[in-house]
């Protein structure tokens, strides 16, 4: 049973690697749907640009987010585990001193990007919570996703997304907290991952069953 399971293994994650690589395009997104404070002002912009939401609205002194989606990733593998990690784009906490009560509690971000030249092929929400803390401790932002986890190319490759959340190190750990301070501009990047379902295409299956009965045969014979 132990040689089965092996060759299942080994011969799903061959299946995989036939699966053609993954290109990401049009990166996009924009602020929708800001919750609390006395209001913010939105400002979407087209292609892969920078989007900004400001609050409160129409003051002199604000705070706000920046939100500019990542660059094209195109040869993206998707192998099981690891998998391919995706730099999804760079947020920004603009955080300055504003009035009491003004600040949004929660906004969303809509985002979705092209797979393999099949526009909008992936789209989720993601949605930040706000915490505006008492002057001078820092602000907390924290993201999470809901929706659009699955990636289908082609009708036969499955691709699964995973938001992985704000990284201050290039990508090397993940949080889905950032500690903003004030009085600033805060960067950190948002990274998400992306892997292979493997499923077998017919050749393979018919590979995967000659394997299994060798192994079985071979089980067989040393049982005798």
């Amino acid at each position: 049973m132990r040689r089965i399971a092996l060759a299942l293994t080994l011969l799903l994650t061959a299946a995989a690697a036939l699966a053609n690589p993954l290109d990401i395009t049009d990166i996009i997104g924009g602020w929708d749907n800001p919750q609390g404070g006395t209001g913010a002002t939105i400002v979407n912009v087209d292609d892969q640009g920078t989007d900004t939401i400001r609050w409160p609205s129409n003051a002199t002194a604000q705070s706000g987010y920046d939100f500019t989606p990542g660059d094209d990733i195109t040869g993206i593998d998707g192998v099981p585990l690891p998998g391919d990690q995706v730099l999804l784009g760079e947020f920004v906490h603009i955080n300055f001193a504003i009035p009491i009560g003004s600040a949004i509690t929660s906004v969303e971000y809509d985002f979705g990007f092209t797979v393999n030249g099949t526009p909008t092929s992936f789209s989720a929400t993601f949605d930040f919570l706000h915490n505006e803390t008492p002057n001078p401790g820092d602000d907390i932002v924290t993201v999470s996703a809901s929706g659009g986890t699955e990636i289908t190319v082609d009708g036969d490759q499955h691709y699964i997304f995973t938001l992985l959340g704000f990284s201050e190190d290039g990508g090397t750990t993940f949080s889905e907290v950032f500690s903003s301070p004030e009085e600033g501009s805060n960067e950190v990047e948002l990274y998400g991952l992306i892997t292979r379902v493997a499923v077998p295409e017919p050749a393979t299956l018919a590979l995967l069953a000659l394997g299994l009965v060798g192994v079985a045969g071979f089980a067989r014979r040393r049982a005798l």
